[in-house]
């Protein structure tokens, strides 16, 4: 996997860091982000990146990091014949959600599925025995409507209001030029189409190379 960063005003590669095959594409996002920002001192303002990254470890990494992602969002379906949580009103004050007939989903506890940890939110049991949307809602079995998100969930929101505005629509037309773009232009006219050398380190030779001669053509442009 070639990891690649680009900066879209001039379609310049200023970061590619390869990882073994079986890393997922954004695992090593974040902290690449920081070797650019401390290696350059580049004031990175704002990102763009597919929906492989639409996680909340990213998108807090991105916080602290004071950059604003514009992200595809991860489209979830809800469980068969329920409402889908979307549909329910959050609170980031309170941290509470409200359901449509207005009742408070309160946080009640923290579980973990896998590596994530979730926050589970909990109607009244005696709020949902009287709800006319309780069948469409839950179903018959249960007794009340929970939802669980991920950890600093809210900012998975933001990201989803962001995707909403024009300025979401110009960065995903910039990654796909420049980012697309660039993968494509490395594979078939740069050498990147398949390795030549085993380990990581020979690895990055190749994929620097590879990224120098597409700069260099880039900034003659630029120059002319």
């Amino acid at each position: 996997m070639a990891h690649t960063s680009i900066d879209t005003q001039n379609g310049i590669i200023i970061d590619i860091h390869p990882s073994a095959g079986n890393v997922n594409d954004c695992e090593p996002y974040v902290e690449r982000l920081k070797v650019i920002k401390e290696k350059f001192h580049l004031n990175i303002k704002n990102v763009g990146a597919d929906r492989g990254y639409d996680t909340t470890p990213i998108h807090h990494g991105l916080k602290k990091l004071g950059i604003t992602g514009y992200i595809s969002p991860t489209q979830y379906d809800s469980a068969f014949k329920t409402t889908s949580h979307r549909e329910f009103t959050y609170n980031s004050e309170n941290d509470i959600y409200l359901c449509q007939n207005k009742k408070e989903l309160a946080f009640t506890h923290l579980m973990r599925k896998g590596e994530t940890n979730y926050k589970t939110y909990s109607a009244k049991t005696q709020d949902c025995k009287v709800c006319p949307f309780r069948v469409e809602c839950f179903g018959k079995t249960a007794t009340k409507r929970t939802i669980s998100r991920p950890i600093a969930h809210e900012l998975l929101e933001e990201n989803m209001k962001r995707t909403k505005t024009s300025d979401y629509k110009l960065v995903q037309k910039l990654r796909r030029v420049w980012c697309e773009g660039s993968f494509g232009t490395m594979k078939i006219k740069h050498n990147l189409y398949k390795t030549y050398k085993r380990g990581i380190q020979k690895i990055h030779e190749q994929c620097l190379f590879s990224a120098l001669a597409l700069n260099l053509k880039r900034m003659v442009k630029v120059m002319n």
